[in-house]
This record gives structure tokens, C-alpha cells and sequence, in this order.
């Protein structure tokens, strides 16, 4: 009866779940005084109570008792080794267990990655003390070998490797192919798993598997648990097709071995579940994972119960795949079994994980739905179930507070962190913003509302209120709202330095840095998106001798000087931008970097140079099959534009229109790349000679951004007034100046009154005044508006920047026609590649 209640008792405690260790912790303690009465104290049954109940402790995270059970251990069998009625019959026992009762007494509660020197000595001690009395190649001896191995391997990789290859050795000489030599494959192949080298780990398992279906029989614990972690590797190394074929068929096999709704079964088809998505998404032919899916949920419901937290997140997943899939006709059907999960999930309590996920998932749902439906029943309920998940979210939030102030505390197992938590208020908000046009006043006004809200909670909500402010800033810029979006960017930015000050460690200190530096680069862009790009270019000339001084990232570095490239060539300062244009492109060989590169030598009328730099970078992305991909497109328009900027203006218009066919088919009729070819094809029109063609081809470039981007979008503006141009080309002066007066309007209030583009608005507006023999009191009139404007918003000693400005519009008006109009459309593919970044 003791070994039938010895081998529960350790079944429940390896079972990895608390409940059950609990209970086994009862059994060894009821076991051990009953052994002694029996055995003597130090006999077999003692002794394997007395290390289940330590390993049990240890499971537990109760780590001064596992400790102080393991030292009991150790003394226990010191006993009994003094004792010479033992030394015949289990000595060499006795011995195994004080080695490892004084290993895992030393081990126990430390951290692997900051193992002080004296464990590993005194590991090596042990070691030698196990050489010496039970033999090299003892199983005990290769244990702490494979212990030894395990933490030198976080201290120094290269080292703790040798050291398995030393224990693999020594297990092979004693016997190849044995259970010790693959306990040590296996022991090395774990370690290459967790330092992510799952490839090498893969086939390592590969050869235990082997091993073990030979030596021990298919359907051993041991053979299987190898199974499992090949398939797991062969995932984890991308390659999900082997995976496949290993869960296919070891699925199977556990659920006869160990039955099918036993724990590790259940997690080995939820795990083939996973793999087969991937296969799906990937395009390979896969089993559909529902039938598997439907399978665990019935279970999972028999074993925990039809509300339990398993067979919720199995619903969840059903659901999602579902969503993957191609069928459109069933998405209202999925509303109603996301929101029965939601309704499920709630007696859970709103500070409960799956009870978050699930509202998360109905809004996924819902806006899948929506998408698929249009009607504006549907887009109702989005939006007030969006409503009801910001205040359930908010609610557990407040809850939280309150609790952390009663009991100093917050939640534990199943109930979502602080982080956690706000994590999902930010994801509310931005969700129920996008039940809006992205920059509609509703959409925006949503996103200040989740910004302020978790502004309200401080602490652990600062970082997703920087995520929400952040979002907020690019979408108020692209929506011409850029003092908004400063304002925005530097609460940002005074949040990271804030959780900067809290960084302890060197890794979070250039974690810090490099957020920082992101938001000044943000701020910089902004400015310049304001007209205010002396002020811009000095904040990101700060930025980068302050990221380069506090170890951010080379990225984040070179972001800024990517960003202050642009601001000095909007400077006027040319040569400057190019040479930090280049030195970008030539130390990483990025093709953004070459786009942005030759969007400034563009931009400085240096064309040919843009074209020998952009000829072979197509060619290389072409040769990768990459020729239709965002960049490659890109490519094609800079080169069109070199074509048109070197009078080549048949070419360029032949090219835009090979252009315009692939991007309407790859990217959209309504994306933003394409609507800049749609605007570049009609100024070629204007080179041409076609005036009335230019003004068509604008008219329709103007309904396309409009309804895509909205009025007042800069790239919108750019256009109208091109068609301003081209209608003053046919000579239709009248109407040119109402479109004139109507670009020169929206710029100011968009743009703000000083920004270059509006000035050279203003300037064309001028023009198109004097062709119509307009009184100079009226030219006047716009003359005196523009310099108040200017004194209005230069700072206090701003000369120079006011200067800048001017000097650039006299520049751009030196130009001949071709340049100019070239200059304001590569101006406007700049500001695109600098939106696009920081949005």
C-alpha cells in the first residue's frame, strides 16, 4: 500500500499543476513518518518521500523550504552511510541521493543567469566526490555533469556547450546509444532550444528519437517526450511541414498512451492547431483546424467544465480561425458566438485575462464584420460595443487602483497586471477609433479621450499613453493639424524622459535612449511639416549627439540624421543632405535609403545622379523578385521623375503609366503611392505642352485624393494647386484664380501661413492676379498679408530663419518651369517617405 501511495504521490507531483503538487506535498508528509516506523530512518521509501516532497516545495517556488528539505535529505543519508547495516545492501543508493540532495540544496532558488563562481565549484567538488566513489560514467556523475553544463552556459555560452560535449562523450564511451548517452543528447538539445538554435536542436532531438523508439519501445514516456520536442523544434525553425508530420501522428499516440484530455495531449493539439494556421496562412496545404478545435473543446468541457478558461480560449481560437478563412458569408454568425464568449468569460471578473481577450476579440469581430457587411446596423453596434468595452476596461482599471491601494497589491495568476490592463484600455480606444476615417474630428477626438484616460492613471499606464499620443500626433499631422500634433509629440517625449529617470539597468538605460530619440525625431519632422525647419534641424541635430552619447540604437541614430538630411536640404543646404543622404545609404545599403537619397538629389535638380544611383538598385530587386514590391515602385516613380526633370518628358510620361497599371493592381486605386503617380503622370502633361489634358488628368487626380485622404490633406492641396497651374495654362484665368484663392485658403489654415509651400502658393496666386491686369492695391493687399503673417509667427531673433525661407522661395522661383513644377512633386514624394515612417 505505501508504494501504491509513494508512485501517486509523485505522479501528481510531476504533474505541473498546483493543485495536484499540493496534494502530493500531504501524501509525502503522511509517508514519511510511517516509512520510518517501517524501514528505519534513511531507508528507500524515506528517502524518496523526503525528495518529492523537496522537488515539490521547489515547484512550488517555496524555495527556503525545498532547500531546507533538500539539506534534511543529505543528512538523512550522511546518517545512514555512518551506519554500517546499510553500507552493503544500498550504499551506492545512498550515495546518489546525498549528491543530488546537496546539488539541488545549492542550486534551488538561483537565477541561471547570475550564478555566482562558488556554485560551479561546488558543483565540481561533487563531481569529483562522484567519480571517485561511484564511477565516471555513473547516471548520478553525468546528472551534475549535465547540472554543471546547464549553468556555465549562461555564463559563458561557448564554455557551457564544451561542457555538454564533454558529458555526451563521456556518456558514449560508457555506452553508445544508451539511455545516459541520450539523456545527454536530449540535455544539449534543450539547451540549443532556449538559445534559440532550433535547427541544430531539432536534429539533435531527431537522433534521441531514434534512440529511444529502439531502446525503450514507441510508446514510452521518454520516446514521446523527444517526439514532442522535435516537432516543437522543427516549428520553431520554420519548419512547419515537418512539424506537421511529427503532430499528425504523435497527437494520436499520446491520446492513447496517456488518454486524450490528459494535459499534455490537450497541449499537443492545441500546439498542431497553431502549426496548422501557419500552414494556412503561408499558402501550403493544411487540414482545416477546426474539426481539431471542436475536438478539444468537447474535452476540455468533460475535464474542466463548459465556462472554464480552457474551453474559452479554444472557442477564441475557433473563432479566429474562422476569421482567417475565406468564407465572408458566415461573419454575422461569428458576432453572436464572440459576444456568447464575452457573456461567458464575464463570470470570470473583468480583471480576468480571458475575460480581456475575449472583449477583444468581439471587436475584431465586429470590425471584420463590418468590413464585410457595410450596413450601417452593423456599424452601430461596432461602435457601441467599442463604447462598452472602453468602460468595462476602464472600470477594471479603476478596480485595480482601488484594490492596489487597499492591499498594496495587484493581481496574481489569471488576473491581468497593471500593464496588462492598460495595455488593453489603449487597444479599446484605438479600436474604437477605428470605427471612424482615420482622420475624421471623431476618430481623433477618441484617441485624445484614451490619451487623456490613461493619462488619469499615471504609473504603468505612461508608456500606452505614449503609444496613444503617438498614434494621435502622426494622425493630426497628416491631417494638417501639426501645432496639435507638437503638442502631442512633446508630452511624449516628456513621459519617455520621466520613465528614463526609473531605467536601473544598462539595458533599459539605451532602451530609454532610444525611445527618447524617436520622439525627437518625431517632434523634428513635425516642425518641419510646420515651416519651421531651422528650429527642426537644430532639435534633431540635439537629438543625435544626445542618442549617440546614450547608446540608442543605430537605427534610432540613423533615423534622425535620415530626418535632418531633409530639413537641411529644405534649408537650402544641399550639399550638406546629400552627403549625410549618402553616407546613410553606403553604410547599410538599404533600399529606403536609396529612395530617400535620391528623392534629395531630386529635389537639389541633380537627376542624373539620382538615376545612375536608383538604375542598379531596381536591377538588384528585380533579380530577388522583388520588382513589384513598395520600394521597387517606388524606385520606378524617382526614376520617372529623373526622366522628366532631364526633359525626357515622353519617357517619364511612359512610365508613369506602366507605373500607374502595376500600383492600381498591387497596391490599390486609392493608395497614397498611387495617387502621386495619378499626380505626376498630369504634370507631365504640363511639360508636354497639353494644358487641357494636364487640367482633366488633375480634376480626376483631385476626386481620387479628396475621397481617399480627405480636402485638406496636404498631398490633396499639392494637387489643387497644380490644377490651379494647369487651368491658368489654358487660359482660364478666372477660374484659375478661384482655384488659386482656394489653394492659397486651405494651405494657410492646413500648413500654416509661412510654410514654403503656401508661400509658393501665394506667389502663383500673384502671378495669376497680374495676368488678369488686377490693380497693385489688390497684389498689394496679399503682399502685406503675407509679411504680417511672417512677423506674426517668426520667433524673437528668428532672422535667419525667416531668411531661409525666403531664400528658398527665391530659389525656387530662379527655376524654369520644368524644375520648379519638379521641385514641388519630388518636395511632396519626400514628405510621403517621411509620413509613412513616423506614422
Amino acid at each position: 500500500m505505501t508504494d501504491d501511495a509513494l508512485a501517486s504521490a509523485w505522479a501528481d507531483v510531476g504533474s505541473e499543476d498546483r493543485e495536484r503538487i499540493g496534494r502530493a506535498l500531504d501524501a509525502f508528509r503522511a509517508l514519511i513518518p510511517r516509512a520510518v516506523m517501517t524501514e528505519g530512518e534513511g531507508g528507500p521509501t524515506h528517502r524518496s518521500a523526503l525528495r518529492g516532497l523537496a522537488y515539490g516545495l521547489d515547484e512550488l517556488e517555496r524555495t527556503a523550504e525545498a532547500r531546507e528539505m533538500y539539506r534534511t535529505l543529505a543528512e538523512v543519508c550522511e546518517t545512514a552511510l555512518a551506519d554500517r547495516a546499510h553500507l552493503d545492501a544500498s550504499r551506492e543508493q545512498l550515495i546518489d541521493d546525498r549528491l543530488y540532495a546537496r546539488a539541488a540544496e545549492r542550486i534551488v532558488g538561483q537565477d541561471p543567469d547570475t550564478v555566482p563562481p562558488a556554485v560551479i565549484a561546488d558543483l565540481d567538488a561533487l563531481i569529483a566526490e562522484g567519480e571517485q566513489q561511484l564511477g565516471v560514467a555513473h547516471g548520478r556523475v553525468l546528472w551534475l555533469l549535465e547540472r554543471r553544463a546547464l549553468w556555465l552556459t549562461r555564463r559563458d555560452t561557448d564554455e557551457g556547450l564544451r561542457a555538454y560535449d564533454l558529458l555526451i562523450a563521456r556518456a558514449a564511451a560508457d555506452q553508445e546509444g544508451g539511455g545516459n548517452h541520450l539523456m545527454a543528447l536530449a540535455a544539449k538539445a534543450r539547451e540549443l532550444s532556449r538559445l534559440d538554435e532550433d535547427d541544430v536542436s531539432a536534429l539533435l532531438w531527431g537522433h534521441v528519437l531514434d534512440g529511444r523508439r529502439v531502446l525503450l519501445g514507441l510508446d514510452h514516456p521518454a520516446t514521446l517526450d523527444a517526439w514532442w520536442w522535435r516537432a516543437r523544434t522543427r516549428f520553431w525553425s520554420s519548419d512547419a511541414i515537418g512539424a506537421e508530420a511529427d503532430l499528425a501522428l504523435l497527437v494520436p499516440a499520446l491520446g492513447r498512451v496517456r488518454g486524450e484530455d490528459d494535459p499534455l495531449t490537450l497541449e499537443t493539439m492545441r500546439f498542431r492547431v497553431s502549426v496548422l494556421r501557419l500552414l494556412a496562412r503561408s499558402g501550403a496545404p493544411a487540414e482545416d483546424p477546426l474539426p481539431l478545435l471542436r475536438r478539444i473543446t468537447v474535452l476540455e468541457t468533460a475535464r474542466f467544465g463548459p465556462t472554464s478558461r480552457q474551453v474559452l480560449n479554444t472557442r477564441m481560437v475557433a473563432v479566429e480561425v474562422q476569421l482567417d478563412g475565406s468564407d465572408r458569408a458566415g461573419r454575422r454568425g461569428l458576432v453572436d458566438e464572440a459576444r456568447a464568449i464575452v457573456d461567458d468569460a464575464a463570470e470570470h471578473g473583468p480583471l480576468d485575462r480571458v475575460a480581456l481577450r475575449s472583449r477583444n476579440l468581439e471587436a475584431r469581430v465586429l470590425l471584420d464584420a463590418s468590413a464585410a457587411d457595410r450596413s450601417a446596423a452593423l456599424a452601430d453596434l461596432a461602435r457601441a460595443r467599442a463604447a462598452e468595452r472602453c468602460a468595462a476596461i476602464d472600470d477594471a482599471c479603476a478596480q485595480r487602483a482601488s484594490a492596489r491601494a487597499d492591499d498594496g497589491h495587484g493581481g496574481e495568476g489569471a488576473r491581468a497586471s497593471d500593464d496588462e490592463l492598460f495595455g488593453e484600455l489603449r487597444r479599446a480606444w484605438a479600436d474604437r477609433a477605428s470605427g471612424f476615417d482615420p482622420l475624421s474630428a471623431d476618430a481623433l477626438d477618441l484617441l485624445r479621450a484614451g490619451a487623456d484616460r490613461l493619462r488619469s492613471y499615471g504609473g504603468d499606464a505612461r508608456r500606452h499613453e505614449i503609444g496613444v499620443r503617438d498614434e494621435l500626433g502622426a494622425r493630426l499631422r497628416d491631417a494638417g493639424r501639426g501645432e496639435e500634433a507638437l503638442a502631442d509629440y512633446q508630452r511624449s517625449l516628456e513621459l519617455e524622459h520621466a520613465l528614463a529617470d526609473e531605467s536601473e539597468t544598462p539595458d533599459e538605460r539605451r532602451g530609454a535612449a532610444t525611445r527618447i530619440a524617436q520622439s525627437r525625431q518625431a517632434i523634428g519632422v513635425t516642425l518641419r511639416g510646420l515651416g519651421r525647419t531651422a528650429e527642426g534641424e537644430e532639435t534633431l541635430s540635439r537629438a543625435i549627439a544626445d542618442a549617440e552619447r546614450d547608446g540608442a540604437t543605430r537605427s534610432a541614430i540613423d533615423g534622425l540624421r535620415n530626418s535632418r538630411a531633409l530639413a537641411l536640404q529644405e534649408l537650402g543646404r544641399t550639399d550638406e543632405a546629400c552627403a549625410e543622404m549618402r553616407a546613410l545609404y553606403d553604410a547599410s545599403g538599404d533600399v529606403h535609403r536609396a529612395i530617400d537619397l535620391a528623392a534629395v538629389y531630386l529635389n537639389s535638380d541633380r537627376p542624373a545622379e539620382a538615376e545612375a544611383l536608383l538604375r542598379p538598385v531596381l536591377e538588384a530587386l528585380e533579380a530577388e523578385g522583388a520588382g513589384e514590391s513598395v520600394p521597387a515602385l517606388r524606385v520606378l516613380g524617382n526614376l520617372a521623375l529623373a526622366a522628366c526633370q532631364l526633359d525626357r518628358d515622353a519617357e517619364a510620361a511612359a512610365s508613369y503609366d506602366r507605373l500607374y497599371e502595376v500600383q492600381v493592381r498591387v497596391l490599390g486605386p486609392e493608395h497614397r503611392d498611387t495617387l502621386i503617380t495619378l499626380h505626376n503622370r498630369a504634370l507631365e502633361e504640363r511639360h508636354l505642352g497639353r494644358p487641357a489634358e494636364s487640367a482633366r488628368r488633375f480634376e480626376h487626380a483631385l476626386e481620387h485624393r479628396t475621397a481617399a485622404l480627405g480636402a485638406r490633406d496636404p498631398h490633396t492641396l499639392s494637387t489643387l494647386a497644380a490644377l490651379a497651374g494647369a487651368v491658368q495654362d489654358g487660359g482660364d484665368l478666372p477660374r484659375a484664380r478661384l482655384l488659386a484663392e482656394q489653394a492659397v485658403t486651405l494651405s494657410t489654415e492646413v500648413l500654416g501661413p509661412t510654410h514654403p509651400l503656401t508661400l509658393h502658393r501665394i506667389r502663383d496666386l500673384d502671378g495669376i492676379l497680374a495676368a488678369l491686369g488686377r490693380e497693385e492695391g489688390e497684389r498689394e493687399t496679399l503682399a502685406s498679408a503675407t509679411r504680417a503673417d511672417f512677423a506674426a509667427e517668426a520667433p524673437s531673433g528668428a532672422e535667419g530663419e525667416t531668411a531661409g525661407r525666403q531664400n528658398s522661395l527665391r530659389a525656387r522661383a530662379s527655376k524654369t518651369r520644368s524644375a520648379l513644377i519638379g521641385g514641388v512633386v519630388v518636395a511632396l514624394i519626400i514628405g510621403y517617405l517621411i509620413w509613412s515612417r513616423m506614422s
